[in-house]
């Protein structure tokens, strides 16, 4: 009998394609073992609630300046809109009529440059999980473990 396979009996046919289907199940369940697992107790990882209307709040401001996605900017205003933070917006500049161009340059003049400076003493190792803290007139950072790494 003539198979796919040449000159085989259908036997032997179905057991060299029953060989291959393993061949092929082992290797992809070895490649998604390779892969980055999610542990958690229960349930999937989602969003506070918080953070939910902010990321909303986001894309309103995205749709409102006919952008095409939400950007990092999007989301500074959409924070400076929070009646809690409304005081720690004010006091480094923010203006609604600039939009999020006074506290980007706030960002890269205070948090970015400290935390360069503090990355490049060795203080934060890479993969760190970093907290930025403000007390006064200082800026501090906390680190931890649970960050990014390469």
């Amino acid at each position: 009998m003539t198979t796919p396979y040449g000159n085989l009996t259908e036997k032997t046919a179905e057991a060299l394609r029953q060989a291959q289907s393993e061949a092929l199940s082992a290797a992809v369940a070895g490649q998604l073992a390779r892969l980055p697992k999610l542990a958690q107790a229960a349930g999937q990882p989602g969003l506070s609630s918080e953070t939910h209307a902010l990321l909303l709040k986001a894309k309103a401001e995205a749709e409102t300046m006919k952008d095409d996605f939400v950007s990092g900017e999007h989301v500074l205003l959409a924070l400076a809109e929070t009646p809690s933070l409304r005081p720690s917006f004010a006091a480094v500049g923010f203006d609604p009529v600039y939009g999020a161009r006074s506290l980007r340059r706030y960002l890269q003049r205070e948090v970015e440059t400290a935390l360069a400076r503090a990355m490049l003493a060795g203080e934060i190792p890479g993969g760190s999980l970093v907290r930025c803290r403000r007390a006064k007139d200082a800026l501090g950072f906390e680190v931890g473990t649970g960050g990014f790494s390469d």
